[in-house]
């Protein structure tokens, strides 16, 4: 009876919050057959959402804006399912350094959503992705279990984003019909879930390297082949030379470990044919007058590079205004970019290439030094877990984690603002945190 009421109640709440998401009445019904399921088996209901978050290619066009809504509505109805189901799961534990920092965060991002609401800002609409991140920490933490480990979290991740290619290139193929919205040919195909390409990709380049197939091999060299396809037609610049700088990491990494003979030679000479596919392709590259290779031309020289020269300029911009406003000025308020000659454009965005300029902006510095501890605390966790364990995935992907920052939070803002590459940060923040500290208290125990 209690739950039958609880679902009762969380119907009536979610229709109004449907309303207020301006979600369309025609998903109310599926909506509640959803709670059922959520109230059924709550931490499968949490995998599944995380995989259809990373499997569309949200950021493509208009027609897919329509699905932020509906992975909204999911994850709200599974915070409110794991509230009242909470007899099945863990409390969350408040004397933790992570979770009171992610605590403290939390309060403030309420705060200043607050103070953007009394300032007339369009708070509830900028502070709508900075609440599920919120939601998807603690959701995160309560679903995971003694079971979870890394290998099951990334290969979950790999098999959404190949599933996320399959889907690209077919939106490629038939970019013409209506259905998918596409106006223009810019020449560049793209979007912002491409960015995980630099964990998937490092993390199958480990597997396929230590020939540890916890994915199928004919899995892996599939996924390779869309990716790097769906690279080339985005035309971009950033991920391409990360996941390099990542794989030349994980060789020289992995290289002197104690290992047969034969596998030594294998190594060898993948290192070598793969130094043989970079000279061949730095000489196509100084030869070839493609668009593709002609944007990475422009990054050497900054007076021709208009993208680099407006992030400087715009840097420098809100870096001066942060400087006269440590205190933030609350969510909702615009960010404009001053463009490569120098002039101001105004344009009604609440994001600028940067995710710490956007928090410090809008919610101050000291929410930015809480939020740069939480990103930074999953490297901690697995410098934990390969110290007990010795297992180099640990230190391959935090070398992928670090390039996915660099890619994702200091070139854009993508951690914010990308459905996909947030969700995958909170949850790889929250998942990180929780395993380590449940496998480090039974090694203590082990131990005594």
């Amino acid at each position: 009876m209690k739950k039958k009421l609880s679902i009762l109640i969380i119907s009536i709440l979610i229709a109004l919050i449907s309303i207020f998401f301006k979600i369309k009445s025609s998903f109310i019904l599926p909506g509640i057959i959803y709670i059922f399921y959520c109230f059924k088996n709550p931490k499968r209901c949490f995998w599944i959402i995380y995989f259809i978050i990373l499997l569309f290619p949200m950021g493509i066009s208009g027609n897919f804006n329509i699905l932020i809504r509906i992975f909204q509505f999911m994850i709200l109805i599974l915070l409110f399912s794991i509230l009242i189901n909470n007899n099945d799961l863990r409390k969350f534990k408040f004397n933790n350094f992570v979770n009171s920092t992610f605590i403290l965060l939390s309060i403030l991002y309420f705060i200043y959503f607050f103070i953007g609401l009394t300032k007339g800002y369009d708070a509830s609409n900028d502070f709508q992705i900075y609440g599920i991140h919120v939601v998807l920490f603690y959701c995160t933490y309560k679903v995971i279990n003694e079971k979870d480990d890394i290998y099951k979290f990334m290969n979950i991740t790999v098999y959404a984003i190949l599933c996320n290619c399959i889907i690209g290139i077919i939106i490629y193929l038939t970019r013409g019909l209506s259905i998918w919205g596409l106006h223009g040919d810019s020449g560049r195909f793209g979007y912002n879930a491409q960015t995980l390409f630099i964990m998937t990709l490092t993390y199958m380049f480990f597997l396929f390297y230590n020939k540890r197939y916890v994915i199928s091999k004919s899995i892996i060299l599939f996924s390779y082949f869309l990716s790097i396809i769906l690279i080339i037609l985005s035309q971009n610049r950033t991920n391409p030379v990360l996941i390099f700088i990542n794989c030349i990491l994980i060789i020289l990494i992995n290289f002197g470990d104690k290992t047969s003979l034969k596998i030594l030679i294998r190594r060898i000479s993948l290192f070598m044919c793969a130094a043989a596919l970079i000279i061949y392709g730095a000489n196509i590259i100084s030869n070839s007058n493609s668009e593709f290779i002609n944007r990475y031309r422009e990054v050497s020289s900054s007076d021709k590079n208009d993208n680099l020269q407006t992030r400087i300029l715009t840097f420098n911009y809100y870096l001066d205004l942060i400087e006269e406003k440590p205190l933030g000025n609350g969510f909702g308020i615009h960010m404009p970019f001053v463009d490569s000659q120098g002039n101001f454009q105004i344009e009604e965005g609440f994001n600028t290439d940067n995710t710490y300029i956007n928090i410090a902006y809008k919610s101050g510095v000291i929410s930015l030094i809480l939020y740069i501890i939480l990103l930074c605390s999953p490297l901690v966790k697995m410098a934990v877990n390969y110290k007990l364990s010795k297992d180099r995935i640990y230190l391959s992907t935090s070398i992928a984690y670090i390039m996915l920052l660099i890619g994702g939070s200091i070139v854009t803002s993508q951690t914010i603002h990308s459905y996909a590459v947030s969700t995958f940060i909170w949850v790889f923040i929250s998942y990180i945190n929780l395993y380590t500290d449940k496998k480090f208290q039974l090694y203590k125990k082990g131990n005594k």
